[in-house]
């Protein structure tokens, strides 16, 4: 049986370059009411955080569906990686960082997060969705594969993936996660560290 890697396992060789996607200034859409949006997406996979790997610039977090067949690499930026890496691991820094802020502004505002979803690939770029729910009322968000993620942990929630997306973009895991024998208790990557204390959760 293949033993899970540690969270911050750092091969960065092996990993293509992350695709960025360049800034957009048009304005957000209108948030779109939807229905039933607790219930599992029909044609998604739940996939989870495996792995998150600091580059230059940036990261790369390796998810991979619960069979561990396929793993999929997503390049995110550097203060994406640090927010997904600490909340995997269950920890965070005694002031909010952004996400934790949004975690508390959805909470004060009585909404709830029910459903996150990666559910296309724009020119090799990961497009996601968020499920927000208040009282009756049910919207759905776009927003970025990075965030998408970094939420689901801090709310416990699965993140699905569309099957065609899983398909195009996942690679073998059996060929994928074969480096050295790592560390099982490797430091966390400089270029990831905290510079301030933190807790766990």
């Amino acid at each position: 049986m293949l033993r899970r890697l540690p969270l911050l396992a750092c091969f960065t060789l092996l990993l293509p370059a992350p695709g960025w996607a360049g800034k957009r200034s048009k304005k957000a859409p209108e948030p779109t009411p939807i229905t039933n949006p607790v219930e599992p997406p029909s044609g998604f996979t739940p996939v989870e955080v495996v792995s998150v790997i600091p580059g230059s610039g940036g990261g790369t977090v390796l998810l991979a569906d619960a069979d561990r067949e396929l793993v999929i690499p997503i390049g995110v930026g550097a203060t994406e990686a640090l927010s997904i890496a600490l909340r995997a691991e269950r920890r965070r820094y005694e002031r909010p960082l952004t996400h934790d802020l949004l975690d508390e502004v959805v909470h004060q505002l009585g909404g709830e997060v029910t459903q996150l979803r990666i559910d296309d690939l724009r020119s090799g770029v990961f497009v996601a969705q968020l499920t927000l729910a208040q009282g009756e009322r049910s919207f759905r968000l776009d927003l970025r594969a990075s965030d998408a993620i970094a939420l689901a942990l801090g709310q416990g929630l699965p993140i699905w993936m569309a099957d065609p997306v899983l398909a195009e973009t996942g690679l073998p895991w059996a060929e994928f996660m074969a480096p050295p024998d790592l560390d099982p208790e490797m430091p966390m990557p400089e270029n990831l560290e905290p510079v301030e204390p933190t807790q766990e959760l």
